[in-house]
């Protein structure tokens, strides 16, 4: 019913009207926040990827269950979605009874747009949403017709993989936000924060190991109650041993995942990361539990992992406390990309961050002066700056950011300007 108070708004541009009252949001839409957060959405896609079934707690009482997935639409595009409730158990129990290779189409008719970590999702958080999984409906039957037509006229489902994009619900400058640049030769465990690397990927390393047995709950490593240096066990009796974890102190379901570590370059140096399951699986296919049962006794590592060799992309890395306390030169990798978009903006972020030389007027004086360079005293007592040599200084990153760069105190008396060359970022 329509009021003098009811306001009329343009109904967001969708991707088709199906014949039930849906009305799909194109993926473009949602991942430029061309929605705003909290108002109904239709989305149908293909599930690309899916985690494990997560409690939700409040002051310690389970209030609900959840599970995050990702969908792939026809163009390509990828979108982060959350399956509340009831919605989640079954998204999981269908899951397990499935083949590892099926395409599962899945959706969701009045989700509702959330926003975390700057990033734009669907979710059932609503009364009135439904999920529909593969079910014989007309719009899915409809979308899996279509997605066949692509498959066979490209003669391949690659052309659907995710193309590390960072999720597609992100605006690309988000991928930039918090973070700085540095270069490879300069980056080092006290660093700690968030930073942008545009390197190759050219080895994996095959001294340490590229798994680990996660708990299925808080996929932190599941470490074993009696140590056991026995070799030749395989993959199933690796995850019957009696194991704990330290994340949720229990013992736990287990499950593999993988870890692997990467060497990386660039015109400024190497240095090695660490690729976690969310990561590798935009790249891999097969499950870190299926290529231990087929990996052969002979090799460091699957072949199918080389697949990440030689891949230019921008990795947003995190340098922990744990690199700080203990000096590891290992970084684990938060997200990496290769859209065109986040590599045009990456050029603007290292010119803006890589402030490199500033002239900055310093005065000579009778009285004493607090130099950055080299000094030397004269009879009196004063000291002059020795620009013999190139004099650089390196203020911490922190301060230059927030308070600038403040020239000395000026002296009145008879001054001679000079100049230092200061690097403010190294």
């Amino acid at each position: 019913m329509f009021t003098n108070k009811t306001i009329v708004v343009p109904f967001p541009p969708t991707e088709w009207r199906g014949t039930n009252g849906f009305s799909f949001i194109p993926f473009d839409v949602l991942r430029s926040k061309g929605l705003k957060v909290g108002v109904s959405a239709d989305v149908i896609g293909r599930v690309a990827n899916y985690f494990d079934v997560q409690d939700f707690r409040n002051t310690g009482e389970l209030k609900s269950k959840y599970i995050n997935l990702q969908l792939i639409n026809l163009d390509g595009l990828q979108l982060d979605a959350t399956l509340w409730g009831q919605f989640s158990l079954n998204f999981e129990n269908y899951m397990k009874v499935l083949d590892d290779d099926a395409s599962v189409i899945l959706l969701i008719h009045f989700g509702v747009t959330k926003l975390h970590q700057d990033k734009l999702s669907v979710s059932t958080d609503c009364k009135n949403t439904n999920v529909l999984i593969d079910t014989d409906h007309p719009q899915i039957i409809e979308f899996r017709q279509r997605l066949t037509q692509i498959h066979s006229s490209e003669d391949s489902i690659c052309s659907l993989a995710p193309s590390l994009s960072i999720s597609s619900a992100h605006d690309p400058n988000s991928f930039f936000k918090k973070a700085q640049y540095v270069g490879l030769d300069r980056l080092n465990p006290s660093m700690e924060g968030i930073y942008i690397i545009h390197a190759t990927i050219n080895t994996i390393l095959p001294d340490d190991t590229w798994y680990y047995i996660a708990c299925k709950k808080c996929n932190k490593s599941a470490k074993r109650v009696i140590p056991n240096c026995d070799l030749t066990l395989d993959v199933d009796q690796l995850l019957n041993l009696e194991r704990k974890c330290y994340g949720c102190i229990n013992k736990p379901d287990v499950i593999v995942r993988f870890k692997v570590p990467i060497r990386v370059e660039n015109q400024t140096g190497t240095t090695s990361f660490t690729v976690f399951e969310s990561v590798v699986k935009k790249f891999v296919t097969q499950s870190a539990y299926e290529l231990m049962k087929a990996l052969s006794e002979d090799d460091d590592y699957p072949e199918e992992l080389e697949l990440l060799l030689q891949k230019t992309l921008l990795f947003k890395i995190d340098v922990s406390v744990y690199n700080k306390e203990r000096g590891i030169r290992n970084y684990t990798v938060k997200d990496p990309t290769d859209d065109p978009t986040c590599f045009e903006l990456y050029e603007n972020f290292k010119a803006d961050q890589q402030v490199v030389f500033k002239d900055v007027e310093i005065e000579e004086s009778s009285e004493k002066l607090t130099s950055v360079g080299n000094c030397a005293s004269n009879a009196s007592g004063s000291q002059t700056v020795d620009l013999s040599h190139d004099t650089f200084f390196s203020p911490p990153l922190k301060k230059i950011k927030q308070e600038g760069i403040k020239s000395p105190p000026s002296v009145k008396s008879s001054t001679t300007k000079v100049f230092i060359r200061i690097d403010l970022f190294l």
